[in-house]
């Protein structure tokens, strides 16, 4: 490697931290979010040796070990979204060549949302993580991969519908593609009888019901965020092909486009209930991981087409949802933005 392309990399990696910290920074410091009030009084409630019920035993474990060590809840927020960060950062670096590119995508979508939801970040962090455990089959990824899913259900008990994941270890293709579309389909028929099932409300009841995180988005907005998702799974497909056309076989980053296939099984649960997009935006990393990691090795044209299609829909998206007019501008966008301790000090 001669020494131009060592200092364009090495640029490349200094703008990829510098906007990782930035990130952490706006995140772990945020005083405005929708949740942040629920959550400083549950720190105290811990802080003062009363138990909360309303979280998840993992979580309420690190509050209560952060109490301990005598912080105060906008540090422990910090020190649990750099852990989650970290995570994610992790991933990115063992398998993405465009990591500036992929933060920026998750800025547009779901960074706003994740920063409310500070649980369901860290499931999201655990999954990102845990792909790695999937890339082969082996019983140590295997337990490795179930080990990574039960530790996030002590952060959020969402996590446990990750473990579908695991079909992605199905080598061939097709017969996942197959597989997914037939649960999909069935999920959209069928799942409204699993939503009131006694086993639902037992294991996957989401508890914070006093907020709504909808902000009044119906109809369109649906929409949206289904004919989004959507097209994430069909760029993806379509950069598989283009790949295995190209290459004759499979790829190193085949497994990340298995796992995008499973990944479409969560999208009938947006129409059964809106606050289930968390499932399916957990795993948006991973897609945005694919889509980039993989388009960058094309030798055609399409190299910078797929990336730049990723960016025109995350940015539309963006605006969409988090823009001036949209409904989480003024209840989610303007106070993180504006209310945050760190930049306060200054």
């Amino acid at each position: 490697m001669n020494d131009k392309a060592i200092n364009s990399r090495n640029k490349h990696n200094s703008i990829f931290y510098l906007s990782a910290i930035l990130l952490w920074i706006v995140m772990g410091f945020s005083t405005g979010h929708a949740d942040y009030i629920n959550y400083e009084s549950y720190y105290d409630r811990v802080s003062s040796g009363i138990d909360v019920m309303a979280v998840e035993p993992g979580f309420l474990y690190l509050m209560k070990l952060s109490s301990t060590a005598g912080l105060n809840f906008i540090w422990f927020q910090a020190l649990f979204s750099l852990l989650g960060f970290a995570l994610i950062i992790s991933t990115l670096k063992r398998y993405s060549s465009l990591k500036v590119v992929l933060l920026f995508a998750y800025l547009c979508y779901p960074f706003f949302l994740d920063i409310t939801q500070m649980r369901q970040f860290m499931v999201s962090a655990i999954v990102v993580f845990a792909v790695r455990f999937l890339e082969k089959f082996s019983w140590k990824n295997l337990v490795l991969y179930v080990t990574c899913i039960a530790l996030g259900t002590t952060i959020h008990i969402s996590s446990l519908i990750y473990l579908v994941l695991l079909l992605s270890y199905i080598s061939e293709g097709k017969k996942l593609f197959g597989y997914s579309l037939v649960i999909t389909a069935i999920l959209f028929i069928g799942g409204s009888m699993l939503l009131s099932s006694d086993l639902y409300q037992a294991v996957l009841g989401l508890r914070e019901n006093d907020i709504s995180y909808e902000s009044g988005m119906q109809g369109v907005q649906l929409f949206l965020y289904i004919l989004f998702y959507s097209m994430l799974i069909v760029l993806c497909v379509a950069i598989h092909r283009e790949s295995s056309r190209l290459k004759g076989g499979i790829g190193e980053l085949e497994f990340l486009y298995r796992v995008a296939l499973c990944t479409m099984m969560f999208i009938p649960f947006i129409l059964l209930d809106f606050q289930f997009t968390r499932f399916f935006r957990t795993t948006i990393i991973v897609l945005y991981l694919y889509i980039l990691a993989e388009s960058s090795k094309l030798k055609t044209d399409k190299k910078r087409l797929y990336p730049l299609i990723l960016l025109v829909l995350v940015i539309g998206v963006g605006l969409r949802l988090f823009g001036p007019g949209s409904g989480y501008y003024t209840t989610l966008t303007m106070p993180i933005l504006h209310s945050n301790y760190l930049f306060n000090l200054f």
